[in-house]
């Protein structure tokens, strides 16, 4: 007993555990109502400026240097008090210092998730899948994939289209959010790349790092996705914590580009999830489908997933385990399955809006 009243004399362990506990409290009583006009509309687009202008001008990826830190610490903490025999205060710096991590981690990003979903998230039952939504998604794909006159796609990201998404991308986000009745918002200013398969092997292909404000994309992502993945994680760096809610911000900031190439990008998201809702939702609805998908469309979908087959592995289930978890623990009971609901909401979006896709939206020339 007097070890552990010892271990909790010492400073960093004390204003750690209150600052985790007031954190908690707030996390949890706070309504959203309040949380996203103190936090979202307050706060948070001050901590975004000055991660922008502080971590984000840093000419290599800030991650490189915090992720290290912050994983070398907690190792090297209980490690120092357990070859000194402490055993107690191994455990209780380690909880101590976990409880700082996860203290910094709301207050720089997470009391995102006491917000209301930004399109709330509908009863599915009630909206099953339309089968002429999908062949009129499979045209407008075919239409698109036409435009860019190629009969395969290099894996490999073209540097020109990867320089307009930097340049523009945050753009046509901000149109998006505009669209679906939010204020304009700041993004994270550059997208960082892990080294390829570094997070895929996870099950990953993108990740938001809040400790540094940065969006994150696995090195081995398909050129194909790179701009929907991209404007995704940019999503999550303007507030929007929702996985469906940025998919679909990310389909719909793609269409404001005069780029087919980037529309493509969002067009076979759409059409990867619909799919996907498809199989599980109605199995022989899929068969059917699958057999009228036009041919060059499949090659490209089977292209993407035989490039990322590369980097798979043991440790993807553990990752989308672990991510269905988080998602389920902050985001709602949906988890990962957030992933691909976001296709219904778009549906509703164009059924009850069909004025906004047709004046907005509509095919654009390069």
């Amino acid at each position: 007993m007097n070890t552990l009243k010892s271990a909790f004399k010492n400073r960093f362990v004390q204003i750690s555990f209150i600052a985790f506990l007031i954190t908690l409290l707030l996390f949890i009583f706070t309504p959203p109502s309040i949380n996203e006009l103190v936090y979202k509309s307050t706060l948070y687009p001050y901590i975004r400026i000055g991660l922008n202008n502080t971590l984000g001008k840093l000419p290599f990826p800030a991650l490189y240097i915090l992720l290290p830190l912050i994983v070398s610490a907690l190792l090297y903490i209980p490690i120092q008090q357990l070859i000194k025999k402490r055993y107690t205060n191994a455990l209780v710096y380690t909880l101590s210092y976990t409880a700082f991590l996860i203290t910094i981690f709301f207050w720089i990003w997470g009391f995102h998730y006491n917000n209301e979903i930004l399109v709330p998230q509908p009863d599915i039952d009630r909206y099953p899948l339309k089968t002429e939504v999908i062949l009129s998604s499979f045209k407008s794909a075919l239409n698109l994939r036409e435009e860019l006159n190629t009969d395969s796609i290099s894996p490999f990201s073209k540097s020109e289209t990867v320089q307009l998404v930097k340049d523009s991308g945050r753009i046509w986000l901000n149109k998006a959010v505009e669209l679906l009745g939010d204020p304009p918002s700041i993004a994270s200013n550059k997208v960082i790349n892990w080294p390829r398969g570094f997070i895929i092997r996870w099950g990953v292909v993108g990740m938001y790092f809040p400790f540094s404000g940065e969006a994150t994309l696995d090195g081995g992502l398909h050129s194909i996705r790179f701009p929907s993945t991209t404007l995704h994680e940019w999503a999550h760096s303007m507030g929007y914590t929702n996985e469906g809610d940025c998919n679909l911000l990310a389909y719909l900031a793609a269409q404001f580009s005069s780029d087919p190439f980037v529309r493509y990008s969002a067009q076979i998201e759409r059409l990867r999830e619909e799919m996907y809702f498809a199989a599980i939702q109605n199995p022989n609805l899929y068969d059917t489908l699958k057999e009228q998908m036009p041919q060059i469309l499949q090659n490209d979908l089977i292209n993407i997933q035989q490039f990322h087959a590369r980097y798979k592995g043991n440790f993807s289930e553990v990752g989308n385990w672990v991510n269905d978890q988080y998602l389920k623990t902050l985001s709602g009971e949906n988890g990962i399955d957030e992933y691909w609901l976001w296709v219904i909401k778009l549906h509703i979006i164009e059924e009850q809006h069909p004025e906004l896709f047709n004046s907005r939206f509509s095919p654009k020339k390069p």
